[in-house]
């Protein structure tokens, strides 16, 4: 019985302590709240009656007990689980950076920062290499094989324009009739510098050994079948079938060696030997060099007109000459042989 009065007191003191205003205190224009405390013993019982209605004020001697201080906020123990930022100092040495731009005690001290190593190809072996070298030759011989096909080709259409008849060429350096004959009248340096032609097409030839500086006129074939020559004795003539100059293939040039009076345009063709020049300037004013390299002799019944309209040097853009050479025929205005000189473009 003497614990329940004891816990009941307490309470009241809790209740107590948490009112900031005292009990004897007043409000203006109002009587302030009290609270009236009277203990009724009923049996074993008792009873707490708290009042708050407004009346007036009982001058209770209530002391009121003042509030302890608050306790002051203890530190958490650090968790040994606790993770905690580690923050580490590193300093960058520039890569140029050596012993001699830094003083020693920080040359000593700072870390240096070695580059990895760069990693080297790995050397290809002889059996890499063998197959590259095949795959290589067998492109580069395909292409050859192709160009000389290709080339070939308009060889042959060009000579099937061509009858095995000998050539006019030779029909007109000895043919005794006017009508026939080439012209004999030298064109002026006048005519040679105002000649015209297409841009791709030959306009001039120039054979500096022997003096030759020849316009180059359009020939095709004569009514026979025969390489057609050209009308006048000092012109130089381009089948027009054979390759235009600077383009695959070969070019074909044909001239007189003479006429009954005088000396043609390739009189002095047989003095050249491998490695003369001659030049050939185009339409458009481009001037392409060629370098002789061989000179062939044929009977006038077997001429390889294949051969004249093929390049000597496989894949390369070539210019063939071709006029007659040898003894005339007795009761004839025939040679019997033709001369044919190869050269290869070099510029």
């Amino acid at each position: 019985m003497d614990a329940m009065h004891a816990s009941t007191d307490d309470l009241l003191r809790s209740r107590l302590r948490r009112s900031s205003t005292p009990q004897s205190q007043k409000v203006a224009g109002r009587t302030s709240y009290i609270s009236d405390v009277r203990p009724v013993t009923s049996g074993y019982h008792s009873r707490i009656a708290t009042y708050g209605r407004t009346r007036p004020t009982r001058n209770l001697a209530v002391t009121a007990t003042p509030s302890a201080p608050a306790p002051a906020p203890q530190a958490k123990p650090e968790s040994p689980y606790s993770i905690q930022p580690v923050v580490r100092r590193v300093q960058v040495v520039p890569a140029k950076a050596t012993e001699e731009t830094l003083p020693p005690a920080a040359a000593a001290a700072s870390p240096q920062i070695i580059p990895k190593k760069t990693r080297l190809l790995k050397k290809p072996s002889v059996a890499t290499l063998l197959i590259v070298a095949a795959i290589f030759i067998f492109a580069v011989g395909s292409f050859v094989a192709f160009d000389s096909w290709r080339t070939n080709r308009a060889a042959e259409a060009a000579v099937k324009k061509i009858s095995t008849k000998p050539t006019a060429v030779q029909k007109q350096d000895n043919q005794p009739t006017p009508e026939t004959a080439p012209a004999t009248n030298a064109p002026s340096q006048s005519d040679i510098d105002g000649y015209a032609v297409a841009p791709t097409r030959p306009r001039i030839v120039t054979i500096p050994k022997i003096g030759v500086k020849a316009r180059i006129v359009p020939e095709g074939v004569a009514k026979d079948g025969s390489l057609a020559a050209p009308a006048n004795v000092y012109d130089t003539g381009w089948y027009t079938s054979s390759s235009l100059p600077g383009q695959a293939g070969a070019m074909l040039l044909d001239g007189h060696v003479s006429s009954w009076t005088t000396n043609g345009v390739f009189y002095n063709l047989k003095k050249l030997v491998a490695g003369d020049t001659i030049s050939v300037e185009r339409g458009d004013g481009k001037v392409l060099q060629y370098q002789v390299v061989k000179t062939q002799s044929y009977d006038a019944a077997a001429v390889d007109m294949q051969a004249a309209v093929t390049p000597v040097v496989p894949g390369k853009p070539g210019l063939n000459l071709i006029t007659c050479t040898g003894k005339v025929k007795p009761g004839t205005s025939e040679f019997s042989q033709r001369l044919i000189v190869f050269t290869k473009q070099v510029t």
